[in-house]
C-alpha cells in the first residue's frame, strides 16, 4: 500500500510541475476520468461529481 501511495504522490507532483496553471482542474479531470467509464468526451467528464470545479 505504501508503494502505491508513493507512486500516486509522485504522479501528482509531476502533474503539478508540468502544469503550473489551473492544475487543480486537471487533477479533478483525472479523478473524474478514473471514476467514470461512460463519459464520451471531456465535457461529459466535467459533469462527473469528482470534477468539483464549477463554471461561473
Amino acid at each position: 500500500m505504501s508503494n502505491y501511495l508513493e507512486t500516486l504522490r509522485e504522479l501528482r507532483q509531476g502533474i503539478d510541475a508540468s502544469f503550473p496553471y489551473q492544475r487543480d482542474r486537471l487533477l479533478y479531470l483525472l479523478n473524474a476520468f478514473s471514476s467514470n467509464d461512460r463519459a464520451r468526451s471531456t465535457a461529459e467528464l466535467s459533469l462527473d461529481p469528482c470534477f468539483r470545479r464549477q463554471h461561473t
